[in-house]
């Protein structure tokens, strides 16, 4: 991780890192309810639902999976699973579509309808 210390034009220097830490648990301004880290607020200030809770909830809606820490498959062992062999002649089974007729509708007719409609 990058060390995270400015210096500013007065000459402080300033570590980010340290300064987000310390307002982790401050509520946030606005109207969500949440404090910087993204924990859910209660009534006064109360954790109510913890940020990795609610980050879980929102994964699970939008993408249907949530992310989870796993290992890293080693690149030195091929994990290759072979369903059924093809060959280059192979092609796939081609199915026609069915033929739909839709009823063609002139504007003349569409005329009509409307008008007996409206009356």
């Amino acid at each position: 991780m990058a060390k995270r210390e400015y210096k500013t034009a007065g000459g402080k220097s300033i570590d980010f890192d340290t300064l987000s830490l310390k307002g982790e648990e401050t509520i946030a301004v606005g109207n969500m309810n949440v404090n910087a880290r993204g924990d859910k607020l209660g009534t006064g200030g109360e954790i109510v639902k913890p940020r990795e809770e609610v980050m879980a909830d929102y994964y699970r809606i939008h993408n249907g999976t949530i992310p989870e820490d796993k290992t890293i498959a080693d690149p030195d062992e091929p994990n290759i699973i072979v369903d059924k062999p093809m060959t280059a002649d192979a092609a796939p089974e081609l199915v026609p579509d069915e033929q739909v007729s839709e009823p063609v509708i002139t504007s003349d007719q569409l005329a009509e309808a409307l008008a007996e409609t409206a009356a």
